[in-house]
């Protein structure tokens, strides 16, 4: 439901609540008057109002912009993709004590103190086991072919750059 409206859009009871929550208590005012309220909701709206004016201005059309949010939404794409591709794993104390067991490197500090040394070097190996999975099922599903000149290039650009 909105409380407030404007020219391109409107302010809904959502909004203004986000808004006041999100910010540090010391910010948000008493809002036991209307006018404090009305006041506090054209700050909320501000953001809004911005994007507008910015559209107005054709801001949306300039290549930094459209390079940022293309890139943008790749990232938040290929961030989805990844959860869904991901096959979560558990590291179970039995495992952390094999592990620690076999690895004499550990042994420097008590298995107490070792122990969170131990999960962490487990959960890499499991991480870096994943990132194999995944980049196998990928690259079955899509075959890369290297083009020879490309690497040329690239070895060219990068060894003038040093």
């Amino acid at each position: 439901m909105p409380i407030a409206k404007f020219k391109g859009g409107e302010l809904l009871v959502r909004d203004f609540v986000n808004h006041y929550v999100s910010q540090r208590p010391l910010l948000q005012p008493p809002l036991r008057r209307m006018d404090a309220i009305k006041e506090y909701a054209k700050k909320a709206a501000m953001v809004d109002l911005m994007y507008l004016d910015g559209m107005e201005m054709g801001l949306d059309q300039d290549p930094d912009y459209r390079n940022f949010t293309e890139q943008y939404r790749r990232n938040i794409l290929i961030s989805e993709c990844r959860k869904r591709l991901f096959q979560p794993f558990k590291i179970t104390d039995e495992e952390i004590r094999r592990r620690y067991d076999a690895d004499s490197t550990f042994h420097i500090e008590k298995f107490k103190d070792a122990a969170k040394w131990v999960r962490r070097a487990i959960n890499t190996e499991k991480i870096n086991q994943e990132d194999k999975r995944q980049l196998q099922y990928l690259q079955e599903k899509y075959p890369i072919e290297f083009c020879d000149k490309g690497i040329k290039k690239l070895v060219h650009e990068i060894n003038a750059k040093r």
